[in-house]
């Protein structure tokens, strides 16, 4: 879209989120909470952690010249 309008654009994919769970497949950290004595992933505890979704981001680059001319085109876009 940007490239047909002649604006050099680079196109960065980003994935976050804000608490990572234990999965068998990564070793990630999980934070755990004492409830009756016992420890318990916050996950299963809290309901807010339990429903988190995973942060999805495209970040565009272009040319500070570019800066606006970018910026009405993708505001423009679907229009």
């Amino acid at each position: 879209m940007l490239a047909d309008k002649d604006i050099w654009c680079f196109e960065d994919s980003a994935t976050n989120s804000w608490y990572k769970f234990n999965s068998d497949r990564e070793q990630k950290k999980e934070i755990f909470v004492i409830k009756d004595g016992n420890p318990y992933p916050l996950s299963r505890e809290s309901s807010i952690v339990r429903n988190m979704q995973e942060i999805k981001q495209i970040r565009l680059y272009v040319k500070p010249d570019d800066k606006t001319k970018a910026k009405e085109v993708l505001k423009n876009h679907g229009k």
